[in-house]
């Protein structure tokens, strides 16, 4: 069983180096082609999510890696807004082909009936790991040289497969078509990833031990998948071939998109919150948490607090993420501070579509948080724009183009008690991103 093990493990590292190791990101239409050729390939994978951890071998880390593979599979397109509407001037021939190419590809996979059961499996089993016995078990019975790189690795795999499922399940909410079943069985499910506390923190020994802990602790709910490339000959600077944010960015991301796509198909927030039966043809497997978990989860209070710290800490603390790496230098790190300034305004934007759309723009919950939809608007334009100055610092000026398009259309979108509600200087933001607008033409003829 452990040979077995050991070579899905080298598998699973070959197929994973087709997608990081590559001299130029994958377009969207080639994994369409690999999909559509080998449609086997998403049950392998979905199968693999779900392997539990073998006790002979603790640190293996198949089903991170089948995560990996599969959010590159399912990854939107590099350079593209998601929330944004797909007319926004921004978007090309090209980006919409690539937008389209990725769209079937998640499709495919929400089109498998093993799918939901498969992806909220592969989180529930992280959750309720006894991941405190395991990391006595590597404390205890490895080298000392080793043991705490062992623990450090095991909790950056939980790390990999939390993000990973959250980022799948965002993209889900892009598609065209929601079943409501699987809308409402996601609610609950997302704002339980709004709030998880991560077991094993508590003391296990010595200092050297317990300071092992709280690192790898932080470091799992702190996880991001970042891998980067150099472009042929150096001549375009690194490019990201993936980003995923963290658990803190896309939970909220997740929760604010589910309650948009539901208010879309009439289940706007006071009807959840008065719903006292389950809406009809709903299959069981798909019902997760009871009418209770839904009804905690739309509760006024709840939702506000929510709403207040997605937008003042969560989307501002990862801007500031990727300030600092901007800061750092280099074109590695201004590859990754512009995917990092994107994922930011990608919470934004979920915020705002959830509080601008139809019935939700009267509710008291919103009508009393609008200064906080308000700084989200804002918020999207200093990411963007930002986003637009770290593509440009490594010669991705078509993204910065793009980036800095959007930041100027939605300054057009604030209005005047807006910007006086989010203490926000519309003209001067307008201006720097057209400026940054006219260079990236420039560069570019």
């Amino acid at each position: 069983m452990r040979w077995l093990f050991e070579y899905q493990h080298l598998a699973l590292e070959t197929a994973l180096a087709l997608f990081e190791k590559r001299s130029k990101p994958m377009s969207k239409k080639f994994c369409l082609q690999i999909i559509q050729q080998s449609p086997q390939v998403l049950l392998t994978l979905l199968n693999l999510l779900c392997e539990t951890r073998p006790p002979f071998h603790l640190t293996l880390a198949n089903d991170g890696l089948s995560a990996r593979i599969l959010v590159h599979l399912m990854a939107l397109p590099l350079g593209w807004v998601p929330g944004l509407d797909v007319t926004s001037s921004y978007i090309e021939k090209t980006d919409m082909e690539e937008w389209d190419a990725a769209i079937q590809c998640n499709n495919i996979l929400w089109s498998r009936p093993e799918a939901l059961q498969r992806i909220i499996t592969m989180r529930t089993k992280v959750c309720e790991e006894d991941i405190a016995s395991i990391t006595i078990k590597l404390l205890t019975s490895r080298h000392s040289k080793t043991k705490f790189d062992d623990v450090r690795s095991v909790f950056r795999n939980r790390g990999t497969l939390l993000v990973a499922n959250l980022r799948l399940l965002i993209n889900f909410t892009y598609l065209d078509d929601n079943p409501v079943p699987f809308l409402l069985a996601l609610l609950p499910f997302s704002y339980w990833a709004c709030i998880r506390k991560i077991k094993g923190e508590a003391p296990l020994g010595d200092t050297e031990t317990e300071n092992s802990i709280k690192e790898s602790v932080k470091e799992e709910r702190e996880y991001e998948i970042i891998t980067s490339n150099m472009a042929p000959g150096n001549k375009s600077g690194h490019f990201v071939t993936s980003y995923v944010a963290p658990t803190s960015v896309l939970a909220p991301t997740l929760l604010f998109r589910v309650l948009l796509r539901l208010s879309k198909v009439g289940y706007g927030l006071e009807n959840l919150q008065t719903m006292r039966t389950r809406p009809p043809n709903m299959p069981d497997h798909a019902f997760i948490g009871s009418l209770v978990h839904i009804h905690q989860t739309v509760d006024s209070k709840i939702m506000g607090k929510l709403i207040r710290l997605s937008i003042d800490r969560r989307v501002s603390e990862h801007r500031e993420l990727a300030k600092e790496r901007v800061l750092v230098g280099g074109s590695v790190e201004n590859a990754v501070a512009a995917a990092t300034y994107v994922s930011a305004a990608e919470l934004a934007l979920a915020h705002i579509g959830y509080g601008s759309s139809s019935g939700n723009r009267a509710l008291p919950v919103v009508q009393q948080n609008w200064r906080t939809f308000a700084q989200a608007k804002k918020e999207v334009i200093l990411c963007l724009g930002n986003a637009a100055e770290a593509a440009g610092r490594v010669g991705k000026w078509s993204m910065s183009k793009k980036f800095s398009t959007v930041a100027v259309d939605f300054c057009n979108t604030v209005t005047e008690d807006e910007a006086k509600m989010a203490d926000c200087d519309v003209q001067s933001l307008k201006a720097k991103n057209q400026r940054r607008y006219s260079f990236a033409i420039q560069q570019l003829q």
